[in-house]
């Protein structure tokens, strides 16, 4: 029985160093899940700019359409309302483009979890220059 004993655990010693050599003294990697490439961030929702007051003075809604595009409503206090779509360009940022029929007004809106911000780059309409940048700092309604 001992010399039994012997050869199991040199076959054992044999087996561990196999192993070790297999990981060439690696430490054991912790299992990193993806992230979800399918799960895409709606900003969906009516951003708000109370100015202080319990009154809307300007408002961005987003709705976000089957094509992943978003319809883009934007309300500039005694200044215009404004139509038109959003693209996603990554990181809470999307780009937009409003047209009427003589004026057209783009840039980009940052979503930043209940605000937005939108910075006009591209603007025919006098009372919006480009350059122009508007805040909706007082939360998103759904």
């Amino acid at each position: 029985m001992k010399a039994w004993k012997k050869w199991s655990v040199l076959l054992l010693l044999a087996w561990a160093v196999f192993l070790c050599g297999a990981c060439a003294g690696k430490p054991p990697q912790e299992e990193v899940s993806a992230p979800e490439s399918n799960q895409i961030e709606d900003y969906s929702g009516r951003y708000t700019d109370k100015q202080g007051t319990s009154d809307v003075y300007s408002s961005l809604e987003l709705l976000r359409n089957e094509d992943g595009s978003y319809a883009v409503t934007l309300s500039i206090h005694r200044t215009a309302e404004l139509l038109g779509t959003a693209e996603e360009a990554g990181s809470g940022i999307l780009t937009f483009d409003c047209f009427a029929p003589d004026l057209h007004v783009a840039g980009e809106i940052a979503v930043g979890g209940s605000t937005a911000e939108v910075t006009v780059s591209e603007s025919d309409f006098p009372e919006i220059a480009a350059g122009t940048v508007y805040r909706f700092p007082d939360g998103k309604e759904s």
